[in-house]
């Protein structure tokens, strides 16, 4: 089976809503205008198209997922689940942390099974039976604190890990064995560990260690050294936890703990062919303020200086 994402109200989706909704259901208000600014999962058995959804941002981190609707010759097969299931990682892919969806009374069992909790009355929609039901996507993250001298060795080779894993591919052997040889030493976790003006957080999930969060103030960053700013020099998630939203939870933290320190704004380097996080933290309000360089062995590389000023 093959899942597609649209932008617009595809001629796939409007066929099976009107088979499943106004046909079999008999609803005459199906297509409205929440269609022009929702994006919408049609799931295809082979080229036939056979369940759709929609989902729309509701404010921030809050969606709702709507329409949900499986042709009927291929309903009691999990289909519905498998489908909502990937309209939750959609989801978490732009941050969100908070679904809702307006759910016909009679499959209220079905979403509880989905992890759906009600959280509204009855209403009536064309005089069928609908409640508001609303799940939570990250209350499986346990645990964010504080790195201590403690963590050294665990700090040490999850670091490794994770950046060897995400841009191993684009550097040569050699380059990248001496960045991680240079950088993830021993001595050299165990000084920022040390030093006052460096912090890490571990972030846990059920338990597990799913990434962390490296933030400088002014004596220890790696540019600018502004008082009145603070460095997030590493937001580093397991390739195994990513599309959950952590990163977006780890980004929150660090604008947390800047806005406690009265941090007029936050700001990062991004390598400039890291297109996957320019566009994460563009999302989130940073903006480029200039380049230097971040050299991996004896490649010399650019990276984007990004800054995302706080409120007042």
């Amino acid at each position: 089976m093959e899942i597609k994402l649209y932008n617009e109200l595809p001629k796939e989706a409007v066929e099976i809503r009107h088979k499943v909704f106004a046909e079999e259901q008999g609803f005459q208000n199906e297509f409205d205008e929440t269609d022009k600014f929702s994006k919408h999962l049609v799931l295809y058995d082979a080229e036939s198209p056979i369940a759709t959804c929609r989902f729309f941002s509701l404010s921030y981190r809050k969606y709702i997922i709507g329409r949900i609707a499986v042709m009927k010759q291929y309903r009691g097969q999990n289909i519905g689940s498998h489908l909502l299931t990937l309209a939750e990682n959609e989801i978490r892919k732009v941050g969100g942390t908070q679904i809702y969806l307006h759910a016909q009374d009679r499959a209220r069992k079905f979403y509880e099974k989905n992890g759906y909790s009600c959280c509204g009355k009855t209403d009536l929609d064309e005089n069928c039976p609908h409640i508001w039901m609303h799940k939570e996507m990250i209350k499986t993250v346990t645990h964010f604190r504080q790195c201590s001298i403690d963590d050294l060795d665990i700090l040490r080779d999850f670091s490794r890990q994770r950046f060897f894993e995400t841009f191993s591919a684009m550097n040569t052997q050699e380059n990248m064995t001496s960045y991680l040889e240079e950088s993830f030493s021993t001595e050299k976790i165990r000084e920022e560990l040390t030093d006052t003006n460096t912090a890490f957080y571990f972030l846990y999930r059920n338990g597990r260690l799913a990434g962390y969060l490296k933030l400088n103030e002014a004596p220890a960053q790696t540019d600018i050294h502004d008082e009145q700013s603070l460095e997030i020099e590493r937001i580093y998630v397991s390739r195994e936890f990513q599309g959950e939203g952590l990163g977006r939870f780890l980004m929150d933290k660090a604008i947390n703990i800047a806005a406690q320190r009265n941090k007029k704004y936050i700001w990062l380097g991004v390598w400039e062919k890291n297109d996957k996080a320019l566009r994460f933290y563009q999302k989130s309000g940073f903006y480029q303020i200039g380049t230097h360089l971040f050299v991996i062995g004896d490649d010399k590389q650019t990276d984007y200086i990004m800054r995302k000023d706080l409120e007042e």
